[in-house]
Parts: structure tokens; sequence; C-alpha cells
């Protein structure tokens, strides 16, 4: 009994300890999760580091966060080891006093005195396992913290999937009254509304931080609209099956990525059902091909992020191809020449030409020559839907459109 009670004292004042030991895990799991960013943006901006001569500065910004995570981290190592020594100390510290104790009352039976011992050393083994088990558990606690936040946060928001089949024809597709927002405080999109007819090429454009990204997402089904519908043919997108939807919507991103493989692999993209025939016939359509075909191993050729056999122009035309490799109905692409030399520029455009009445096109574009041959332009300004017309009916009816057109005008002059 004593023993016992000895054990639990022990254990309660050693716990002001343990809950120190549990906020600096906390502060290095929040460090930890930096840190992450921070090396994932040092890998995909490393170029632009280099070219703009930034490398000095962020190299001590990096550094700061490598001393950031060292302080918390040598903190909760030296407390995770330190406060099952201390428990073994007061409580070897004890049993010396037990023992000074049993002298002093007389007990001098070897037998007995050695049974004590041995129960007073299990006592103490059994006593600092558990405290070595509480102290880590208070190490690992933050981190099953934001493991458990991150599970409820994914469950509490399940991908949706309808049970409807896709209709074999988008006649159209629009937006009813969308509203958007990635905090009950912070909306980014305001009531959006509009109907595109099969085979429009439609331009979507506006100010920075205007809504187009998050718009593009809700196009692709990524995300969900927090009131208001994304239609087909006058019926929630929601009651569709996603994986048919995934079948008919395809998407060119503003960066294109590659993955390490051939050609084909990149274009077939993990699409099993897709033939070589398939895969070159997008090729075509994405003016690429004869590029491909004059390569010493065409369709064999191994690309990658840091495969040097591509350029940036051919990458961008390889992800096209990627996106109308399955025949989508609905295209959505993002700044696709914002970053092409002049005839790369041109070649896109011309694919994107060939695809117009054939396929309906949402483009993104920040340069309104990228837009120049859409039917009808979109113009988003703080969420809202500032205007929708053709090209020529928004220089004289809307305000952002003729001063962004206006400026084009002169650099091209200059």
């Amino acid at each position: 009994m004593v023993l016992t009670v000895v054990s639990a004292g022990i254990f309660l004042l050693l716990r002001p300890v343990a809950k120190r030991l549990r906020r600096h895990a906390a502060a290095l799991s929040a460090e930890n999760i930096e840190y992450a960013k921070g090396v994932q943006e040092v890998v995909l901006m490393a170029e632009e580091t280099e070219v703009f001569g930034a490398s000095p500065t962020y190299l001590d910004a990096f550094h700061r966060q490598i001393d950031g995570i060292r302080r918390p981290m040598l903190r909760t190592r030296f407390l995770a080891q330190g406060v099952p020594a201390l428990y073994q100390s007061i409580a070897l510290l004890l049993l010396v006093l037990a023992l000074g104790v049993i002298t002093l009352v007389g007990m001098d039976q070897i037998a007995s005195l050695a049974a004590v011992v041995l129960i007073l050393l299990r006592a103490v083994t059994y006593g600092q396992q558990v405290q070595t088990a509480v102290s880590g558990l208070d190490e690992r606690l933050p981190f099953m913290h934001h493991l458990a936040d991150a599970v409820e946060r994914y469950t509490s928001h399940p991908r949706q999937d309808g049970e409807r089949h896709l209709p074999a024809v988008a006649e159209r597709i629009g937006m009813r009254d969308v509203h958007f927002g990635y905090g009950p405080d912070k909306e980014v999109l305001k009531g959006l509304t509009f109907s595109v007819a099969r085979g429009e090429a439609i331009g979507i454009a506006g100010p920075s931080g205007a809504g187009k990204s998050s718009l593009v997402q809700l196009l692709l089904r990524l995300r969900l609209p927090t009131a208001g519908a994304l239609e087909i043919n006058g019926v929630d997108a929601r009651e569709f099956r996603r994986e048919e939807w995934q079948r008919r919507v395809a998407y060119v991103p503003q960066t294109p990525q590659l993955v390490w493989g051939t050609v084909a692999d990149n274009v077939r993209f993990y699409r099993p059902h897709l033939t070589q025939e398939d895969i070159e016939a997008a090729c075509r359509r994405a003016q690429i091909h004869d590029e491909i075909m004059s390569w010493d191993n065409g369709y064999d050729t191994l690309v990658g992020q840091r495969a040097a056999a591509v350029s940036g122009g051919q990458r961008q035309r390889i992800c096209l191809a990627r996106a109308l490799a399955d025949r989508p109905e609905i295209l959505v692409l993002d700044e696709p020449t914002s970053a092409l030399d002049v005839r790369s520029e041109a070649l896109v455009k011309e694919s994107l030409h060939e695809l117009k009445g054939t396929i309906t096109m949402f483009l993104v574009g920040h340069r309104l020559s990228t837009l120049s041959f859409c039917d009808r332009i979109m113009v988003v300004a703080d969420g809202r839907l500032d205007a929708f017309a053709p090209p020529q009916e928004l220089l004289g009816t809307n305000s952002f459109y003729r001063e962004v057109t206006e400026l084009t005008r002169q650099q091209s002059g200059a």
C-alpha cells in the first residue's frame, strides 16, 4: 500500500513536467508542418530563386525555419527522456530511505530483507515503465491530434458521388446562384448565374483575387458550392456519377506537370483503356505529334520533371494532349499560354482554334490576346459576374475589359 501511494505521488509530482513536454511537442508538431512546406517550396522554386538572385535571403529565411524546429525538438527530446530518468532517481532515493527504515526497526533476517528489496526493485521498474509510456504518449499526443483533426475534416466533407448517368451530350452547362467560400467569413464567389451552350468557347477574365481559380475548381467539381448548383442540362451536377464526369471533363493547369515515364505514359496518365491510336490522335490535335516522331525514341522518349528532352511549350502541349486523349466534352484551361514562347503560344492557339465548336471550352487568361477567339467572355470581379458577353460588346460596356484591352494595345505598339 505504501509503495502504491508513493508511486502515485511521484507520478502526480511529475505531471507539470509532463504538461510542459506536451506543450513543446505541440510546438514541434506545428513547426514540422511549416518545415515540410518550406522544403516543398525549396524544391519547386529552386530555379526562380537562383535566377532572381534571391538565394542568400532565401537561405537565411530557411535557416531561421530550421532553428525554429530545432529548439522545440531538443526540448521535447530532453523532457521525453528526462522525465522517466527523474522518476527513476526519485524512486531509487525512496528505496534507499526504505532500506534505512528497515535497518532502524531492527529487521535482521536476510531473507526478509531480500524479499523487501526485490519487491521495491520490481515496483520501481514497473513504475518507470508506466512513466515512460505516459511520457511517450505526451510526446506523440499533439501529432495524434493533428491526424485526428485531418481525418475528421475529410470524413465530415466526403467526396459526393451521384447515382444518375451523365447525359450522352451535355447541351448546356452553367451555374445557378452559386456562392462559395473557404470559411464562414470568407466568401469568394457570390451569386454566380450563367449558362453555356455546347461547343462554345468561353473566356474567363478579371483582376487577381477576383475568384477565377475558385470558379475553375467548381467547374471541375473539385469543390462544392456552399449554396446554389453547378448544372448540366438543368440538373445539379452532384447527381451524376463522378467517374463519368471525370471521363467527360478535362483540365490543363497553368503549370504543366509531367510524371517520370515515356511520352505515351504521360498522355495516357494511368488510364489503361486508352490505346496507342487514342494517344497519337490526341497529340495530333495538340500539335505535338510531328515533334514527338522527330525524337529518336518517339512516343517511348523518357520525360519528367527534370528531363531535358522537352521544352516548356512541348510540355504544355503534351499536357493538352493528355486532356484530349479521352475525348472530353468540356475542357477547362487555366492560363495555357502564360509562360510560352511565341512559337509555342501560336501552336497552342492553333490547337484551340481547331477545337472550337467541337468541345465546350472554359479558358482563363490574364492576357486578353489569349481570349480573342472566344465566343463570349465572363468578367469576374470581387467574386461576382460583372459581365458576360462577346468581346466586341464588352469593349463598349465593361470598363475593366476596355482598360485591359487598351493597355494591351499600348504594350503591343511599344
